[in-house]
């Protein structure tokens, strides 16, 4: 995986290390080296990197998250979402990427089949407008980008009751729509998942699950009740 190379913090140079060019590098060189591309991670950092107008004996304090970058008023009109590299008022740079940087690197990992790593989602604005999560999901919802969520299935409970209602639990999982179907493949159940899940004469047996947690994120579950 790779999204950054920034390592002594080398003031002299003052290195953008997240380029998308250093993630191709990167990644490239992983599957020059025999790993398959469907192992491979390719990063964006949701941090910028700013070297100040003097060198300091510690950089940990400029290490910072995107939405404090974008939430900063000493770099002028500038749109910090649409920018790879920002100049401070007192001549400190900051390297960040852009949105458009992210679509680029999200394009090419796609095509290649690889994964994408993101450090971290919790460095992104809850601000709408501002947050990085909405654009990059819609993003991938335009370029019809499936999602592997195989296995989060194994997080939801199916329990049936003496009154042949279904007992569910998400497991945390936000899901938009449940759809179920009984043996012979009839549709049983379709909506919006509750506590309980009410099936009119409903009397047990294997069912089969679709879970929908978007657009473009499905897995599915087989059991019997």
């Amino acid at each position: 995986m790779s999204y950054g190379g920034v390592g002594d913090w080398n003031w002299d140079k003052r290195p953008d290390e997240g380029t998308y060019d250093k993630m191709v590098s990167d990644v490239t060189k992983l599957i020059s080296r025999g790993m398959d591309s469907h192992q491979v991670c390719g990063g964006i950092p949701f941090y910028a990197v700013e070297f100040p107008k003097t060198k300091q004996s510690t950089y940990w304090m400029y290490n910072q998250k995107n939405c404090k970058v974008y939430n900063r008023s000493d770099y002028g009109n500038l749109n910090a979402l649409h920018a790879d590299t920002i100049v401070t008022r007192d001549s400190s740079v900051i390297y960040i990427n852009s949105i458009e940087t992210y679509y680029k690197k999200m394009d090419y990992l796609f095509k290649k089949g690889s994964g994408l790593m993101i450090w971290q989602v919790a460095y992104d604005c809850p601000t709408p407008g501002s947050n990085v999560m909405d654009y990059i999901a819609k993003y991938m919802d335009e370029k019809k980008i499936s999602i592997d969520v195989s296995g989060l299935e194994s997080l939801l409970s199916f329990e049936r009751t003496p009154k042949n209602e279904i007992l569910f639990r998400s497991g945390g999982l936000k899901i938009r729509k449940l759809i179920i179907r009984n043996i012979d493949k009839n549709i049983i159940y379709e909506g919006k998942p509750s506590r309980k899940l009410k099936i009119e004469n409903f009397q047990g047996g294997e069912i089969f699950v679709e879970i929908i947690l978007g657009d473009n994120k499905k897995t599915t579950k087989n059991l019997r009740l």
